[in-house]
């Protein structure tokens, strides 16, 4: 069997579906599974999980509409079933989840806007439930493939490359923080798509954060962020 999982919205999304997707593999060993993503980050996190065959890397923002439906039809028919994962209730997605021509097209039907997303174009659904944390809705997406109950709930997967693990250890040295230390993380950024610039904290907001933690709790506080937030980071780390 040949199954494509879409992971087309942000790292985020992409993390909550690897429980999901552990349950996939052993239930399915010799099975075909790749992932077809649209953002960097995602492809980076996906390609150290070996629960994967492949994974296919295509900006469809960058590349316009012509060039993409040329990529989706070249992976038309190539597919028993394609899977949606949760969230990801855009028109756009389902498109091209209905154009990959699979068998069954795996998604959720949402409770809002979802005749207008296009989500009857999908064949294989789940409602959606406010209640039930993505995780678990997309383990339900996973059992609705399979037409068999799941009992597990296996955690969140990052898997991370010994060039990352080694890449990690010599910052710590650099930065002089030791196991004992208390050290936070701060990631202010977010994706920019969707108006979801709007839903981040403000920047003094973090500063003042920040140095709280320092001052009261001696604490070692690192700021994350990509090349595009190097504007951001560095109005809070004045």
């Amino acid at each position: 069997m040949k199954i494509l999982i879409l992971a087309l919205s942000g790292i985020g999304d992409a993390l909550m579906f690897t429980p999901a997707l552990k349950l996939l593999r052993q239930s399915l060993p010799s099975a075909e599974i790749d992932a077809l993503v649209m953002f960097k980050g995602t492809k980076e996190i996906y390609e150290t999980n070996t629960n994967f065959n492949e994974v296919i890397h295509f900006d469809f923002l960058k590349e316009g509409v012509l060039n993409s439906l040329k990529f989706v039809l070249g992976l038309r028919n190539k597919y028993d079933a394609t899977i949606n994962i949760y969230p990801s209730n855009r028109k756009e997605y389902n498109i091209i989840n209905f154009l990959l021509g699979a068998k069954k097209q795996v998604a959720v039907e949402y409770l809002r806007m979802n005749n207008s997303n296009l989500g009857w174009l999908n064949n294989v659904t789940v409602l959606e439930n406010d209640k039930t944390h993505n995780v678990q809705t997309n383990i339900k997406l996973v059992e609705k493939l399979l037409n068999k109950k799941l009992d597990e709930e296996p955690t969140i997967q990052i898997l991370l490359s010994e060039d990352d693990k080694l890449f990690a250890e010599n910052f710590l040295k650099e930065k002089s923080i030791t196991e004992n230390d208390l050290v936070i993380g701060f990631h202010p950024g977010c994706a920019t798509l969707k108006n979801h610039i709007k839903r981040r904290w403000e920047p003094e907001k973090f500063a003042g954060l920040g140095k709280k933690l320092i001052k009261e709790k001696d604490a070692k506080v690192l700021l994350f962020g990509g090349p595009e937030e190097e504007e951001l980071k560095s109005s809070i780390n004045k």
